[in-house]
């Protein structure tokens, strides 16, 4: 796990089309370049080459957020939260986990996490389930 730097986008950008067939590269972008300093994104380097996931996190007076965020595995995922959890110490961040991820929920329980809200996913049109975890936000998202 490491911070991700700009070169790391279109691997980015591969993963979240493997895992959540959609491209959304140019918001990626954004959040790794950080022209307002408010950004944080962590990367899970894969053994095959390429990336197993990714975290997003932002801290603003207003509103502190993890993700979006993309991971193959649960185990992952908890690796990418713990380490966003990190960066952002003293600030009380909201984050959606799929409830489909019973382990992953249960490990945030654990770690004192709060249920505080539901979200239903909705789309128009045919809808493809993720092949990993997804973990969404209320921050630019184009795809």
């Amino acid at each position: 796990m490491r911070a991700a730097a700009l070169d790391d986008v279109p691997a980015m950008a591969a993963l979240e089309w493997e895992v959540n067939h959609i491209r959304r590269e140019d918001d990626l972008r954004y959040f790794v370049e950080n022209p307002n300093g408010l950004w944080h994104v962590s990367v899970l380097d894969s053994d095959r080459g390429g990336l197993d996931g990714f975290l997003v996190s932002i801290a603003h007076p207003a509103w502190n957020m993890l993700g979006p965020g993309i991971m193959r595995t649960e185990e992952q995922a908890q690796v990418l939260i713990h380490a966003e959890l990190n960066q952002r110490r003293g600030c009380q961040l909201l984050w959606l986990v799929p409830a489909s991820c019973a382990r992953l929920v249960q490990t945030m329980y654990a770690w004192g996490a709060v249920n505080c809200d539901l979200h239903f996913a909705q789309a128009r049109g045919p809808w493809t389930p993720p092949d990993g975890v997804v973990m969404p936000t209320f921050m630019p998202e184009t795809g």
